[in-house]
């Protein structure tokens, strides 16, 4: 896939999409949203997919802070016994 310029068109900033993201559901009027990285990238979603990246992004969460979850939870437990 070849780069494609970010350009001013009046007020705005815009980037073309290329014809070939149609099959990603990228389609003339399609609402997206920009996600910011932390490693500097922009990911595009469209906003009819958003709960289920949100659900992905949640999912590796837990999966990374799953021990301190699980403390939490016994915290959680032990308070609910007064």
């Amino acid at each position: 896939m070849n780069g494609v310029k970010v350009r001013r068109v009046g007020n705005s900033t815009v980037v073309t999409v290329p014809r070939e993201m149609e099959r990603h559901g990228l389609v003339e009027g399609t609402v997206v949203v920009f996600v910011p990285l932390e490693s500097g990238a922009v990911l595009i979603v469209p906003t009819d997919r958003m709960d289920e990246y949100m659900q992905e992004v949640a999912a590796r969460v837990v999966a990374r802070n799953r021990g301190a979850l699980e403390k939490l939870a016994e915290y959680d437990r032990a308070g609910s016994e007064d």
